[in-house]
């Protein structure tokens, strides 16, 4: 399996602050390692944001484009938060397709970008 060159997207505070706000400012981001299976055990319980094989959230032509992205190469970070402190309070601003495109061909671990503030609790919950 080829390595995977990880971006990180452009502004991805301006993208989660609607869903995390720190004192009413948008959230500092930073980017993390995490375990894809660990993610899929939880998010694959999602029955609406699933987009794994199966899941009511997948769409077939976003999937055959990421899988030509991840294939040359290089892909953006997808961006995660936590709802709640608990694994299940997982949610997705971004990266939901490219998530499960990196699951299906077998990658172990991915980067993501998340909240500054819920990093030390996302890798706790997914992390290597």
């Amino acid at each position: 399996m080829q390595p995977i060159e990880f971006k990180y997207p452009e502004q991805p505070e301006q993208q989660i602050s609607e869903h995390i706000l720190q004192n009413n400012t948008p959230a500092a981001c930073t980017s993390i390692e995490l375990d894809l299976r660990k993610l899929k055990d939880v998010w694959g319980k999602d029955v609406y944001g699933y987009s794994g094989v199966g899941g009511r959230d997948r769409k077939e032509e976003r999937i055959e484009i990421l899988k030509n992205e991840i294939a040359s190469g290089s892909t953006y970070m997808p961006i995660i938060f936590l709802t709640d402190m608990a694994p299940e309070g997982l949610s997705f601003e971004d990266g939901r397709h490219r998530t499960a495109v990196l699951i299906e061909a077998g990658y172990e671990t991915a980067m993501f970008v998340v909240p500054s503030h819920q990093a030390e609790q996302i890798k706790k919950f997914f992390g290597p």
